[in-house]
């Protein structure tokens, strides 16, 4: 397959009308004759396989006739890629033009970075994920999640612990030499653990802001069922071997960081919004101050209490854990 820079892995799991929003917006939006696309059904039962089936020579499909969760389907679709470059992407998200360019470039300069990431944004076009950050809890969390996607700190590349699984590309050799994504995990930190385990190789891991998607977050059936035991899984696996960088990242990005920083309610997964905002009224001890950007960071506000300093403790911008792979 002459030409073809990139195998893009589409794991699904029924939602057909997401599926087909996905591929759409794939076919429309990345340059022909760049890329192939393989889709593997994980056992869906709402016509997502006649669907695929039908599209002929325009995709590669593999099914699995039960639900072999993120790991397994990911992989499967892995080891049937051309590419050197494997790209995994949900197929509840919507790319945009340019996408896949700005997701490869980084790996043309730079042999030592091995996984790329993108910037993941709500429909409403806030921020989702802009790459990660450990926190003082050995987690990887979104921490621009919320901020406008036009904010300085989350146009800048960086490097990261971790990168989002819902849209990473990696070298296809190095997935390899890796055995793909680990299966221990069930539908949850999947892509952290690649991510740190491709680190631990020498390898960097590099947020590309210019490559944007949109991310509609969270539709498979089932996603946060296993998410407790999934989070004990990685802290076992990590937690040890993790030093925190949250501060030292704002910090960087010109705020000021006092006390200790807060989580938002746990509800055994991604944090629903009504929880956020309650956790934004009640207040933080966690006070952050922009010195750089002024009030525009509306990530910051939510953390203060809605009286300091003018701040309205606006949740909309309330930085949670993103659970990392959504699927």
């Amino acid at each position: 397959m002459t030409g073809v820079r990139a195998s893009i892995v589409i794991p699904v799991f029924n939602n057909l009308s997401l599926t087909k929003d996905c591929l759409k917006s794939v076919f429309a939006c990345t340059p022909v004759g760049t890329y192939e696309v393989i889709v593997v059904d994980n056992g869906s039962s709402d016509g997502s396989w006649d669907y695929l089936q039908s599209l002929g020579s325009q995709i590669r499909c593999l099914r699995n006739l039960r639900n072999m969760f993120f790991a397994r389907g990911c992989n499967r679709g892995a080891w049937a890629a051309n590419a050197d470059i494997i790209v995994f992407l949900n197929n509840d998200t919507i790319v945009q033009s340019g996408w896949l360019e700005e997701l490869l470039r980084p790996f043309d300069r730079e042999p030592a970075i091995g996984i790329t990431g993108n910037k993941q944004l709500f429909p409403d076009g806030r921020v989702w994920h802009a790459g990660t950050v450990i926190g003082e809890d050995k987690l990887p969390w979104h921490v621009c999640y919320g901020f406008e996607r036009t904010h300085p700190v989350v146009n800048r590349e960086r490097d990261c612990a971790t990168v989002s699984g819902c849209c990473m590309a990696v070298r296809r050799d190095l997935f390899k030499k890796l055995r793909g994504f680990d299966p221990h995990f069930e539908n949850g930190f999947e892509d952290a653990d690649l991510c740190l385990r491709v680190r631990a190789l020498g390898y960097r891991i590099v947020y590309a802001p210019k490559s944007e998607i949109v991310h509609l977050v969270s539709r498979s059936e089932g996603r946060f069922d296993r998410e407790d035991v999934n989070r004990e899984k990685f802290k076992t696996r990590w937690a040890d071997k993790l030093v925190p960088d949250e501060r030292e990242f704002l910090r960087d990005a010109g705020y000021r960081v006092e006390g200790a920083p807060p989580r938002p309610p746990e509800s055994g997964g991604q944090r629903d919004r009504d929880e956020v905002e309650d956790h934004a009224r009640g207040g933080s001890k966690w006070h952050i101050e922009t010195v750089c950007f002024g009030t525009s960071a509306r990530a910051v506000a939510a953390r203060c209490p809605p009286d300091s300093g003018g701040r309205d403790g606006s949740s909309e911008a309330e930085n949670v854990f993103g659970n990392l792979w959504i699927f």
